[in-house]
């Protein structure tokens, strides 16, 4: 199953598309760990009425997104991101994304902090900024801290 699981997905790559797999298992006579494998998101059913929970979750979240893009960053020397990126993250459904993230920025940075982001592997926005133009947040909190590359199509 694992097999025939890795050649749907590579299909699924080959489309140029983003695509997010979801697995709902209900039952004793499934493999959870094959489930996980094959998925993005794996959600056990241990009864019937959390069935129509968890389609009706997949389904509002399918209908209230345009659909997936992809973010990346190029950090000059020292600068990191405090959490991992995700692969691809959800457009709202006018084609928004909205994300936040923190960078760790030791004073004294220098060079250039850019983010470009891709739909279906093309890159459709790009914006960057100067690494000591960066805000620093205190230790007290990091309200009113925040640093915006504002990118537009």
């Amino acid at each position: 199953a694992r097999g025939a699981g890795d050649a749907f997905r590579q299909a699924l790559r080959s489309t140029g598309c983003t695509t997010y797999l979801c697995i709902a298992a209900f039952g004793a006579d499934h493999d959870p760990d094959q489930c996980q494998y094959l998925s993005d998101r794996y959600f056990y059913i241990n009864r019937g009425e959390a069935l129509s929970e968890v389609l009706a979750g997949g389904l509002g979240a399918l209908l209230t997104s345009a659909g997936q893009c992809s973010v990346r960053f190029q950090l000059p020397n020292g600068v990191t991101l405090e959490e991992k990126m995700p692969d691809t993250l959800p457009l709202d459904s006018e084609g928004c994304l909205d994300h936040h993230v923190w960078l760790r920025v030791p004073a004294g940075s220098q060079g250039c902090v850019s983010v470009d982001v891709a739909l279906g592997g093309v890159e459709k926005l790009y914006g960057s900024a100067q690494a000591d133009s960066i805000e620093r947040a205190t230790t007290e909190g990091f309200d009113g801290h925040l640093f915006l590359i504002d990118i537009v199509a």
